[in-house]
């Protein structure tokens, strides 16, 4: 017997004009004009650019919800200087300019948001801005804290001098091998040109640092209901944050799941596991 089948879903390109000026390029994806049952924002990390999580949008489309993104300022096909920000509260304006439209055009239909690495740590600040906003977040491998061994307090004082300085001077950028174990994934984002492939800038590491701080000062104040992934094996965002964050939340509602040997991307992880975390994010939203 046949299986059931899949709703196709229909992607559609726009534009945003930021109140910073910046025109941000949008993406959609549903699989029906009718009214969705929810409204699903998806934040990308840094470098990357919304259209790498077809993979996610799709399925969460497929269950009548109305996916959207964008690519954040100075990424992927938006404006602005390459990954380059004076501020990370300029993200979270913009996200919330977007959701906000979105939920002015579908009155009374609930907003989730996911967030991805840089783009969970958007997404914590946005629910810590408008604890109103979302009825629930998804938070795979968040940015929340460093590596103190990698980087040191004398990396960051000098990180913040030089920005000082030279805002878009580029740090080494960590390589592209440690994102993921699947070989496919780390070969198509090397080949990706709208992936940011040169390294950090300094304004923008002191501006990560300084959000990341503001977070760990404000675990109590996130009452939002949420789902939190980490892979056990991730080297670019310390699943020592996500442990943090959990112990302190005041949500009543917070569910963690580690990904055993997993890397930063669990969500493209082989041998199972990505398609797996994808099920874990469909079926928690889809139980709210």
């Amino acid at each position: 017997m046949a299986g059931p089948v899949e709703a196709l879903v229909c992607c559609r390109d726009s534009t945003l004009t930021s109140d910073h000026g910046h025109q941000l390029f949008c993406k959609f994806w549903r699989s029906s004009d009718d009214k969705p049952r929810r409204l699903i924002f998806i934040s990308h990390g840094l470098a990357e650019h919304c259209q790498r999580y077809d993979d996610l949008a799709v399925p969460l489309a497929q269950h009548d919800n109305f996916v959207y993104a964008h690519d954040h300022v100075g990424h992927g096909r938006s404006e602005g200087d390459r990954v380059h920000v004076t501020d990370f509260s300029i993200y979270v304006d913009d996200v919330i300019k977007h959701i906000e439209m979105l939920k002015k055009e579908h009155p009374g239909v609930p907003c989730f948001m996911f967030g991805h690495s840089m783009g969970g740590l958007i997404t914590i600040l946005t629910t810590l801005r408008a604890p109103d906003l979302l009825k629930g977040i998804v938070l795979s491998g968040p940015a929340i804290t460093h590596d103190s061994n990698i980087v040191t307090p004398l990396k960051t004082f000098l990180a913040k001098a030089v920005a000082m300085i030279w805002p878009q001077y580029e740090f080494a950028s960590v390589g592209s091998e440690v994102i993921c174990r699947d070989e496919k994934v780390v070969y198509y984002y090397n080949e990706d040109q709208l992936v940011w492939h040169g390294g950090i800038k300094a304004k923008w590491f002191s501006c990560i640092m300084a959000a990341m701080e503001e977070v760990q000062t404000r675990f109590r104040e996130i009452k939002t209901p949420y789902l939190l992934l980490h892979g056990s094996a991730d080297q670019l965002c310390s699943i020592e944050g996500s442990k943090m964050m959990h112990a302190n939340t005041s949500s009543e509602d917070k569910t963690f799941k580690i990904y055993e040997g997993c890397y930063h991307e669990v969500l493209w992880e082989i041998d199972g596991q990505g398609k797996q975390a994808i099920k874990d994010v469909v079926d928690w939203i889809e139980n709210r």
